[in-house]
């Protein structure tokens, strides 16, 4: 029984192990095909850039074949504004007439699915058959829905909130949300707050906000500039914000209250510069 056993579980350990050559080593000819191809495909000029901008219910970016969506989805599809090809072709690092660099194509890559504008984002090269030297390039996306519309309320405390969020203004991939907070106590009045965030301003990576609240104790007003370290290839980065706050303050002196209203701005200016480092034997 027990020499039985034995042969049973060296033969099948003999076939897991080939099994798992076999995929090793598949696995490696494709990692080397990919840089096979790419070895081939970088340092190609660029001729044209294509936009495949694809419906929320609509086929993944890894498909090709057409697939119509239910009566659900077209009514999703109607109500959706699809993400403007402007807003994707100003988060690339690279543009029609470079030199084709694929650091810079899975960076672009990478960007674009960071927005949160997408599903999911894809970035082809083509070969073209007429032109060794020139390339085209098909970024296919699919846009996610971005609207939502939390509500809460506390049946204990009778308080509560409700907003309104929309991360891609009529496909311009720009972010607001109006909010109000409301509360039991009668004395107490609702507060209210908006802000509006706009991403990569004219293509410089430059984000803008600006953030408006108010309730019965504060009011404020921010306005906000900043660029961060968005890659790898980024050198610079810098911001700016001004805030304008006003509250009540209570002083409490010989039994007799004081509500003394408070106001400053304040101002923050900062900039970064990123360096590169040598590794060892480079």
């Amino acid at each position: 029984m027990l020499t039985e056993k034995i042969k049973r579980f060296h033969s099948k350990f003999i076939y897991t192990c080939f099994f798992v050559i076999v995929i090793f080593f598949s696995n490696l000819s494709i990692a080397f095909s990919v840089e096979k191809n790419k070895k081939q495909i970088n340092g190609k000029f660029i001729r044209e850039i294509h936009y495949d901008i694809r419906d929320v219910f609509s086929p993944t970016v890894s498909e090709n074949s057409p697939k119509s969506p239910r009566w659900y989805g077209d009514v999703v599809n109607f109500l959706h504004t699809k993400t403007k090809s402007w807003v994707i072709r100003d988060k690339l690092l690279f543009s029609r007439g470079d030199s084709l660099d694929i650091f810079l194509l899975r960076e672009s890559e990478r960007l674009l699915r960071a927005t949160g504008l997408f599903v999911d984002a894809l970035i082809i090269v083509i070969l073209l058959e007429n032109n060794s030297n020139q390339v085209d390039i098909q970024i296919i996306t699919q846009d996610r829905w971005t609207m939502i519309l939390p509500i809460s309320y506390n049946p204990e405390k009778k308080s509560g909130f409700a907003s309104l969020k929309e991360q891609n203004i009529f496909g311009f991939g720009h972010q607001t949300e109006a909010r109000v907070d409301f509360y039991n106590d009668p004395d107490d009045d609702p507060s209210y707050s908006f802000n509006y965030h706009a991403q990569n301003i004219a293509g410089s990576y430059v984000d803008g906000s600006v953030n408006y609240t108010s309730s019965r104790e504060a009011r404020s007003e921010e306005l906000k500039f900043e660029r961060k370290f968005f890659s790898t290839a980024t050198k610079w980065i810098g911001g700016f914000n001004y805030l304008r706050l006003e509250e009540k303050d209570e002083f409490f002196a010989d039994n007799v209250t004081t509500i003394i209203p408070l106001k400053w701005r304040e101002q923050n200016y900062w900039i970064g510069r990123a360096f590169g480092m040598k590794t060892c034997g480079s």
